[in-house]
């Protein structure tokens, strides 16, 4: 019965591991947009932020194509990065419970009397 068992605890694991993988890049792809959208909004040409960018050339400017596709480039970027950060973040209060199971594991008794680790060690 242990190989069946570890069959079984195997498929579980995979199963378990590629659901949680696909949420997980579902919910980076929807944080992706979600955040670029929200950066998108300053980045305007009446934004007075690049008035001073304009002296480097065309290259970071909103009004020109070959500005918009750089800034649109660092704007995913950037998005990608909130959108990693914010994942993490959730990978990490959904792992932190599970530490407090370790509080109600026991250490396992000895059967032998536990002369048997000593021997070993020996």
């Amino acid at each position: 019965m242990r190989t069946e068992g570890t069959a079984l605890l195997s498929l579980t694991r995979n199963i378990g591991s590629a659901v949680g993988i696909s949420i997980t890049e579902a919910l980076v792809t929807h944080n992706t947009q979600v955040q670029h959208e929200a950066l998108s909004k300053f980045v305007t040409p009446l934004n007075r932020t690049f008035d001073g960018l304009h002296a480097l050339g065309p290259a970071l400017s909103p009004t020109t194509s070959q500005g918009q596709q750089v800034l649109n480039g660092l704007i995913n970027q950037q998005a990608q990065i909130v959108a990693y950060n914010d994942d993490f973040k959730l990978m990490m209060l959904t792992s932190l419970p599970m530490l407090f199971l370790l509080l109600l594991m026991r250490r396992p008794r000895n059967a032998g009397g536990g002369s048997d680790h000593a021997a070993v060690m020996d």
